[in-house]
């Protein structure tokens, strides 16, 4: 990931099975830390295709960079498409969350910092320490937050730029 964006490479010992059908065609792929959760199929006759994840969460598809959707069929003739599966949330009962990503500047450019961040999340009485790290990819989500104000306080001097997105 080249930047913080509000979707992430999942944990480590998160693994995935998507199958592809099409005519005269069916595979299930498993996705997993040892893919980089990452599969290219090739050589595949043109005509359609339907990807779909097994036995997950429910999951929307983004094809070639475009809008999320819920299904998806592809039409191969003799191109490269770029599917997306987006998953761990439920697009009926999505709650607020809060997504946190630590970036810097350095010659014009944003990067990753080089140290490990650590930050308190408060909200009224509870607090809450986070971990801004390379195993997390300096990345948190938190999820199924009350509505209301939050303050982020971090625990090391910085002169970093901090990108905070909520969701609804």
């Amino acid at each position: 990931m080249d930047s913080c964006e509000s979707y992430r490479q999942p944990s480590v010992d998160d693994c995935y099975q998507v199958g592809i059908d099409g005519e005269n065609y069916h595979e299930i792929f498993e996705l997993n830390k040892e893919n980089g959760w990452k599969v290219k199929v090739t050589n595949l006759k043109d005509g359609n295709y339907e990807v779909k994840e097994i036995g997950g969460t429910m999951c929307t598809y983004m094809v070639d960079g475009k809008e999320e959707t819920r299904n998806v069929t592809i039409h191969v003739q003799n191109d490269t498409h770029h599917i997306k599966i987006v998953t761990g949330r439920n697009l009926e009962e999505h709650k607020s969350s809060l997504e946190i990503c630590m970036m810097e500047q350095q010659d014009g450019n944003m990067v990753y910092p080089k140290q490990v961040y650590h930050a308190v999340l408060h909200h009224g009485i509870q607090h809450k320490m986070i971990e801004l790290n390379p195993e997390n990819h300096f990345y948190v989500s938190l999820q199924h937050l009350e509505d209301g104000m939050y303050d982020l306080e971090l625990q090391e001097k910085w002169q970093s730029i901090l990108y905070i997105g909520w969701n609804k």
